[in-house]
């Protein structure tokens, strides 16, 4: 039986390749401990396009981090959750946030005040 290629060089360069760009870590990281609405995370990014906002929430349902659960109704309602992968990013986010925070200050929003995930 022929050895499948793994694609990756390390275990970073997956997942990087799973939460890496400009946008999946925020909508994570913004989705929470919460369900959110797909108006609720655009709220709290607003320079996304509504297009790459809904295509990053299709990537993230297809990676198994997110969880999209339509509610029946007039309008139709959306709501997404972390799966358990998810919600093991938000420590990791956590980290990184306070890492950003001690080490470029200057780059940090004035008056920031650090919420926990899914405020």
């Amino acid at each position: 039986m022929a050895q499948q290629s793994c694609p990756y060089q390390c275990p970073v360069e997956a997942a990087f390749d799973f939460i890496g760009g400009k946008w999946k870590a925020l909508i994570i990281w913004h989705i929470g401990k919460s369900s959110r609405r797909y108006s609720e995370i655009k709220q709290k990014l607003p320079k996304i396009s509504p297009h790459i906002l809904s295509r990053q929430l299709k990537m993230l349902e297809d990676n198994g981090l997110i969880l999209r659960k339509q509610h029946e109704g007039i309008p139709p309602r959306v709501e997404y959750t972390l799966t358990a992968a998810g919600l093991g990013l938000l420590p990791i986010l956590d980290l990184t946030c306070d890492w950003a925070i001690a080490h470029y200050p200057e780059h940090i929003p004035k008056g920031f005040f650090k919420q926990p995930p899914g405020s």
